[in-house]
């Protein structure tokens, strides 16, 4: 049986780089909050719910990383955490968030299936789990492209929709909408 005091040394790098994480995390997500705030979008407090399921994945994977690191939980919700923050950029203001935001927009869902998938022990059992978790991931981001890549955001009143210049606007600002995480 290890000494505590071993025990309690070989996890502080763990533990270090865990609460950098978790500082890193605060700090994105103040950020989007920031970026949220000042969108001209739906009520703003719709879109915080959006960091809100972010932070509460991301302080319970945080948690769930540092009392059991073997276990891959933490690691999983901690990345659908920052997942479901990048997520919210796509009610931004600011076109390549809002360009990154659409990407990521449905990852969210297959973290969540990976987790299903990986509960309790935080590893995939069997090749049937493996499969649908890859062909998860393959649905939200490949099969998604067309939807991110083709899809024109109409404008505002008085601005025609286009492609190429997605801010038509004599304001400057990107054309406006509510867009969810799916």
């Amino acid at each position: 049986m290890p000494s505590p005091s071993r025990t309690l040394s070989s996890s502080r790098p763990l533990q270090l780089a865990l609460t950098h994480l978790g500082i890193s995390f605060g700090l994105l997500a103040a950020v989007v909050i920031v970026l949220l705030v000042v969108s001209p979008n739906e009520p703003t407090w719709v879109l915080i719910l959006f960091v809100v399921v972010a932070a509460s994945y991301a302080v319970a994977g945080l948690v769930a990383w540092g009392r059991r690191p073997s276990n891959r939980m933490g690691m999983l919700m901690t990345a659908g955490g920052f997942a479901w923050l990048l997520a919210a950029l796509v009610n931004t203001a600011i076109t390549p968030l809002v360009a990154a935001g659409t990407v990521i927009a449905t990852v969210p869902v297959a973290v969540i299936v990976h987790l299903l998938h990986a509960f309790p022990s935080g590893r995939l059992r069997g090749r049937t789990s493996k499969a649908v978790v890859a062909a998860a991931y393959v649905v939200t981001v490949v099969l998604q492209a067309p939807l991110y890549l083709f899809t024109v955001i109409p404008g505002p009143e008085g601005c025609s929709p286009s492609p190429t210049v997605p801010t038509c606007c004599s304001s400057g600002g990107a054309p406006r909408r509510w867009r969810g995480p799916w």
